[in-house]
């Protein structure tokens, strides 16, 4: 918005113009009730004076006015500037004073007395929310006699400025029961893990329209919830939100709500998780214990002491880093601030690097950048200047940023805000320089709500006027404060929100609890006998096995804990262990009882050898005898005791296997260290011998004190002697096949042509007959008298065939001819012929078959009659990659040829290339193996077919590449 300059010009402007009256409001005038806001929205109009607006102000001045706004748009308030800038007049000498209450009369608060020595560059007034829901001032002026001043020419203006509000949050464990949150107490919500928390936003709107019926509307449908964990994480924008903690931290979460102005407010809370107590120390006195005896457990809580239960401490990741809504006010160097409080670091963590605070961003609108100081001090109060468009302001120096805004703001109204823009700044991450260079190389883009109005780029990392580096050794943890001071009058603006955006890695865990034990208790068991100040139980289990206790503690969070706790009792020793041991070695075995104990022998023959002095041990008893064994437990009185027998004698037995020739008896006989009563057959004989005639297996069994023994006797008759061999033997070779009989034996060759070859003398043997003719071969038993003879009658020749296959030119009949070794009337053909010939006058694979005593031999011919023609193409195409017609060669040839030649003459007729086979190619080649030109070829074709034909052909072909 353009400033005034000059005073005069614009005192002749007001004079000349009419506003609401004809003239400028002077503090003399009556009171305006109400005011009409319809004509005072701009803050450039100097409309109220003092009671001479032409020259001094009178002596002895008693002037009361009251301005009331007419309320249009829900209900504006009023701001009354005064100044020194941009044509603004402010003379009141300092015996003088001018006073203005906030409200319709002078009942109604005081903001403040002034005159030119209290605020030399006059000052700038707001009707409040609190206290003037009318909206209305009321302005008094006094002067004494002596000394008059100029007097003022300032601004009074309607304007709609952001109504205070009050967040609020309730919180309902599990969605139930009363509100848990107390926000003007501890902001803390204390809950169990997995228990879920019901966040519930209730903001109070004590100046909303919906209230007062002034204002504009401010209810939950109209305002945004921004939930936010410290994380940076955002939660749903709902005016209520459930939240789960994943694990045992605290939980630190913000809300920040914004109305329609938009006007901000935040406020945060705590949810503490309960957390998992450690029953480390709560534990039996002594474990295990003796049957029927009384154990000790320790862990309870009594007025004077905790046993055995702890709590770890909890803690929260905390790290505030935004501000809300500050409105710039128009004025002549007021300075205005508003402060982020850290405490996300270390306690002891100062500034060290640029890095450290990565970048700080303001969301902001401002009309006037020329009259602009704006400067970020940390906790020790050092100041680093962001900018310092002024030049003659709080901040020595300073470029003259002019007419240039900051932000889409509203460069016509007052107290309106324009759309906030974020202009962030970092000696660090910087992408742009300082406002003041980018403003000289033009970096400046138009507006939208003023359509004249031009502002700073907001797309990029602004460097501040002074480096972070002025931070170095500052705390990290504390007030870091904004401040912004308006130089000039006729302008003003808003920072919506701010941030400071740290190095995350600084941040720490700042903030722990402990949890409370507020009740403990034992279950109730009925082992349990008593207790011991309320810090051990006493119990008394009935019997031997493992008894569970149980402790449950509740916290101060009304979280429970439990812990159970096992006591062993010891059984009763029970010895389980054989009376009779067939051995000189016994390990020991309980039913029940403890291994913490000894063991002793007494009336025994001799001591055992005990191999360690425990439960887990073993015996070796040197002599066969009757033993007594106790063992004790050495923690409690009770023992048992063992009697052993040892018999050490083991039974053995052992008997042969026997073969016998058919017919015969064998008499089995088995020796033992037994009496010969307690031995027994399976065929039912008692003793040490029993005779059998018939094959099989015979088991022996005795039986002694400690143990059986068992061996047997394979007995095997040998079958009678039966051969089983072929005849007649179409061959001069036979190998040896019997139906029962024996391996042992030999072979003997009676009335035979002549005596065969025999491998060797046994079952397993083979023959070569040298003659054919008839043989008769015999079997022996050599350890028995059986025998069997056989008649093998020898005849080798067997058919043997042999024929061609057959091709005709013309379908001239085939007289097929076979040769073979057997007589013609043996030998029959498919299609019906006998002998060793067949005319044959149809093509196809012809069976013929010869048959004797020996066997059937089968052989084929194939009959084929084809046609003799060849068919020669008249082109072809070499080198072409389709791999059609890519050579010159006879098409559909066949093997009907007994000679063959095709010769290729070039246009001149010199030969170049020749192929001898039916079924080979030219490949458009020269003589010299390099590719023949295109153009048309000669060829000759010379050929013989096996059945006598000639063929002579002349032709061209045309190469094509």
């Amino acid at each position: 918005m353009n400033k005034y300059i000059n005073i005069t010009i614009l005192f002749l402007f007001l004079l000349s113009t009419s506003i609401f009256f004809s003239q400028a409001i002077k503090v003399s005038d009556d009171d305006l009730l109400p005011l009409d806001c319809a004509n005072l929205y701009n803050g450039g109009l100097l409309n109220f004076t003092d009671d001479n607006s032409s020259g001094d102000y009178g002596s002895n001045r008693r002037d009361t006015i009251t301005f009331c706004p007419n309320l249009p748009d829900g209900g504006p308030k009023l701001s009354l500037t005064f100044g020194n800038s941009a044509g603004y007049l402010f003379d009141i000498v300092a015996q003088d004073t001018l006073y203005v209450f906030d409200g319709p009369n002078t009942a109604a608060p005081l903001l403040g007395a002034i005159n030119s020595s209290t605020n030399p560059n006059g000052t700038t007034y707001y009707s409040s929310f609190e206290n003037n829901p009318s909206g209305c001032f009321t302005v008094v002026f006094h002067s004494n006699a002596t000394v008059e001043g100029a007097g003022w020419a300032a601004n009074i203006s309607c304007g709609n400025s952001p109504q205070p509000f009050y967040p609020y949050i309730e919180a309902y464990i599990n969605g139930l029961g009363s509100n848990v949150l107390n926000t003007l107490d501890t902001e803390y919500i204390d809950i169990c893990f997995g228990d879920s928390v019901l966040l519930v936003s209730k903001p109070l709107f004590p100046y909303s329209f919906e209230t007062n019926g002034s204002g504009y509307s401010q209810n939950i449908d109209n305002i945004t919830h921004d939930w936010r964990l410290v994380s940076g994480t955002t939660l749903t924008d709902n005016d209520s939100v459930w939240f789960k903690p994943s694990d045992r931290t605290g939980v630190y979460i913000s809300l920040k709500i914004t109305d329609a102005f938009p006007s901000s407010e935040q406020i945060s809370c705590k949810i503490r998780v309960g957390q998992l107590a450690s029953f480390s120390g709560v534990e039996p006195l002594v474990n295990p214990i003796c049957l029927n005896e009384q154990g000790v457990i320790l862990g309870g809580v009594s007025s004077t002491d905790t046993v055995g239960i702890n709590f770890p401490d909890g803690v929260f990741e905390i790290a505030s880093a935004n501000a809300g809504l500050t409105y710039l006010p128009d004025g002549s160097g007021q300075v205005y601030s508003t402060t982020i409080t850290m405490h996300g670091f270390q306690d002891d963590a100062t500034y060290t690097s640029t890095s450290d605070l990565e970048s700080i961003c303001l969301n902001m609108e401002h009309s006037y950048l020329g009259d602009l100081e704006i400067w970020l001090t940390c906790p020790n109060g050092t100041q680093v200047t962001l900018i310092n468009s002024n030049t003659g302001g709080v901040i020595p120096g300073g470029f003259d940023g002019g007419a240039i805004f900051l932000g889409d703001a509203d460069g016509d109204g007052f107290l309106t805000p324009g759309i906030g823009w974020d202009y962030c700044f970092s000696s660090a991450n910087a992408t742009f320089g300082t406002m003041e260079s980018e403003i000289n190389a033009g970096n400046i883009i138009p507006t939208t709500i003023s359509s004249w109005g031009e502002a700073m780029n907001p797309n990029g990392v602004y460097l501040p006027e002074t480096s972070f580096s002025e931070f170095l050794g500052c705390p990290m943890n504390g007030d870091w404060t904004i401040f912004v001071s308006d130089n000039e009058n006729i302008d003003d603006g808003y920072i919506f929100g701010w941030n400071l955006d740290f190095n995350q890695e600084l941040i720490t865990n700042t903030e722990t609890y402990t949890n409370h034990i507020t009740e403990d208790h034992w279950q109730n068991d009925p082992s349990i006998i008593g207790n011991m100040n309320d810090t051990a139980i006493v119990v008394l289990p009935n019997g031997a096995g493992t008894f569970a206790y149980t402790f449950v503690i509740t916290d101060d969070f009304g979280c429970v804990n439990d812990t159970t706790i096992q006591i062993t009792v010891k059984p009763g020793i029970e010895l389980n262990m054989t009376s009779t041991i067939c051995g000189n070695s016994l390990t020991a075995t309980l039913n029940t009882g403890t291994d913490d104990g000894v063991w002793t022998s007494f009336s025994s023959p001799t001591n055992p050898v005990i191999a360690q002095n425990d439960i887990n041990t073993s015996f070796t008893f040197p002599l066969d005898g009757v033993y007594n064994l106790v063992y004790s437990d050495t923690s409690c009185t009770d023992k048992d005791t063992a009697v052993i027998t040892i018999d050490s004698q083991v039974p053995v037995l052992s008997i042969d296997d026997y073969t016998i020739c058919s017919g015969e008896t064998v008499l089995a006989t088995v020796t033992s260290n037994v009496n010969a009563q307690d031995i027994s057959w399976s065929n039912g004989s008692i003793g040490f011998t029993s005779v059998i005639a018939s094959s099989g297996l015979y088991y022996v069994t005795t039986q002694s004190l400690c143990s059986i023994a068992k061996d047997s006797t394979l007995v095997t008759v040998k079958p009678k002697i039966i051969l089983n061999m072929t005849s007649p033997i179409c061959d001069n070779s036979l190998t040896t096949s019997l139906n029962t009989g024996t391996d042992d034996g030999v072979w003997t060759i009676f009335s035979s042509p002549t005596n065969p070859v025999v491998a060797q003398n046994d079952i397993n043997t083979s023959f070569i007959f040298p003659a054919d003719g008839v043989y008769n071969l015999v079997y022996s038993d050599t350890s028995c008298t059986d025998k069997d003879t056989v008649v093998i009658t020898i005849e080798t020749q067997v058919p043997v065939l042999s024929i061609e296959d057959y091709k005709s030119c013309n379908e001239m009949p085939i007289l097929a001819t076979l040769n073979s070794n057997t007589s013609a009337n043996n030998i029959v053909w498919s299609n019906g012929s006998i002998g060793f010939t067949s005319e044959i006058t149809t093509a196809g694979v012809y069976i013929i078959t010869a048959q004797n005593s020996c066997g059937t031999t089968i052989d084929t011919t194939h009959v084929e009659f084809v046609v003799c023609g060849l068919d020669i193409p008249n082109i072809f195409t070499p080198g072409i990659t389709d791999n059609v017609n890519n050579v010159f060669k006879v098409l559909e040839a066949n093997d009907i040829f007994e000679s063959f030649s095709c010769q290729i003459f070039n246009r001149w007729g010199n030969l170049i290339y020749e192929f001898k086979d039916v079924f080979g190619f030219w490949d458009g080649k020269d003589e010299k193996g390099d590719d023949a030109n295109d153009g048309v070829y000669f060829y000759k074709v010379n050929a013989l077919t096996f059945t006598g034909d000639v063929f002579e052909l002349l032709g061209t072909v045309q190469l094509v590449r």
